[in-house]
């Protein structure tokens, strides 16, 4: 390909504002549209430019097309410039108290309203954008903050799910603080329990199936994964909180991460030549190769996923046994299988669920026949059973519980909104850990 039509390309595209362009021009500019707004203008121009420059080195030579499009440069040719472009990254501001943002631009980081909490790429800001009543984002990572506000009674927060990739929204509670739930006796023993004075709720297409229906109390560091969809109608996620009288003693800040599935590659932009269309396929493949989460995705039907091979879990509300476990609650606890594994341990710390009386163990039907309150942990196929069990009561003294379920690893949570008003029933404290065989 001649030097000089590959230095005109190079030029209209680095300066699409210059005398009008003809007709063929022009509908190649309309053709790059659709990857101008994806890539963002400055990256994809620098590098469709580092692509023309290399081939300008061939320029005198009149070489076939096929043979140009093998020269083309290698994905990590422009890796620094547009892989990190829209994905998750690290913060590093030491004022700031956002560990995490997205990275863009400078300028849509300002339009966006965040703040550069540091560096990625080699033209980026790591991007905090923080939200609070009333607003939306469509952005990969947002925090949803609490009103500086005393006199609001309610808050929402849109969550916009633009990005056909997207499946699973992840919401950290990195503060949360909200009324502890309230109960109204019926006989002066046992009374109704729930989140009457504050709540904070989600709401999906798919929020009738999450497992929850209100939290309140404390859950700072807890988490939990919801599904979402792009589709119309489909592509809404509204996190509420519902206040009571004492505002000023609520507070919250959650991060929300839109996170990405595989996706099929999307069809190819019609552009000028087999040099800048083979920069396009390579591009997809790195697009699809650094945005996919497929480390931190949960399997379907878990509200909740950890994935470090050991670490501990603890029921809603648990605050170091100072709160008392949320009614209305019927849910999974997964934890990602590694290839190696066969088998999950679980050690008690603490345990009051559906206590009756003193320090009593209840375990399968007696969680159901011996209370009204039916309320129990899951886990399935302890020991060499292949039988689950499930745990209610005072559990002070139980053993290592070990589970070699197939399948996905996962406990289940149930409970209702009666208790026993004897016993403060602050829910559950388990440590775990996955083991190769």
């Amino acid at each position: 390909m001649p030097g000089s039509e590959l230095a005109s390309r190079a030029g209209s595209l680095a300066a699409p504002a210059a005398a009008a362009p003809s007709p063929s021009l022009r509908a190649s500019g309309d053709n790059l549209q659709p990857a101008l707004k994806e890539m963002g203008n400055l990256r994809l121009i620098l590098a469709l430019n580092i692509a023309i420059c290399q081939q300008m080195s061939l320029a005198e030579s009149d070489l076939e097309d096929e043979e140009v499009v093998q020269s083309a440069p290698s994905p990590r040719a422009v890796a620094a410039l547009s892989r990190y472009y829209h994905t998750r990254c690290a913060g590093s501001a030491a004022d700031s108290r956002a560990t995490e943002g997205v990275c863009l631009g400078l300028l849509e980081c300002r339009a966006e309203g965040g703040a550069s909490i540091g560096s990625c790429g080699l033209l980026g800001v790591c991007c905090a954008v923080e939200r609070s009543c009333f607003s939306s984002s469509a952005l990969k990572v947002s925090y949803f903050v609490g009103p500086s506000d005393t006199m609001t009674t309610s808050c929402s927060f849109n969550v916009q799910v633009k990005n056909p990739a997207v499946c699973q929204v992840r919401l950290d509670f990195e503060n949360f603080n909200l009324a502890q739930p309230t109960g109204a006796s019926t006989d002066g023993q046992q009374y109704w329990f729930g989140c009457d004075t504050d709540r904070f709720s989600v709401a999906s297409p798919y929020s009738g199936n999450l497992g929850f229906k209100h939290l309140c109390g404390r859950n700072h560091g807890q988490h939990m994964y919801v599904p979402a969809n792009s589709t119309p109608a489909m592509d809404y996620l509204v996190l509420r909180v519902q206040l009571g009288s004492e505002r000023s003693r609520v507070s919250w800040r959650i991060k929300v991460t839109q996170l990405e599935c595989e996706q099929p590659a999307p069809p190819p932009w019609a552009l000028p030549s087999p040099v800048l269309s083979a920069l396009n396929r390579q591009l997809q493949s790195l697009r699809s190769e650094t945005r996919a989460d497929l480390d931190v995705l949960a399997p379907p039907g878990c509200l909740q996923y950890y994935t470090n091979s050991t670490g501990t879990f603890e029921s809603f509300n648990y605050d170091g046994t100072a709160g008392r476990y949320l009614p209305e609650l019927n849910y999974a606890i997964c934890f990602k299988r590694y290839p190696d594994t066969c088998q999950i341990s679980y050690s008690f710390e603490d345990f009051q669920v559906g206590a009756v009386t003193g320090n009593a163990n209840y375990t399968n039907q007696d969680c159901e026949d011996a209370t009204t309150y039916k309320d129990y942990l899951y886990i399935p196929s302890v020991s060499d059973s292949d039988q689950g069990i499930k745990f209610c009561g005072n559990q002070t003294s139980l053993p290592i519980q070990v589970s070699k379920s197939p399948g996905p690893l996962q406990v289940h949570f149930h409970s209702n909104v009666w208790r026993l008003k004897i016993f403060q029933q602050y829910g559950f404290k388990i440590h775990y850990t996955t083991q190769s065989c």
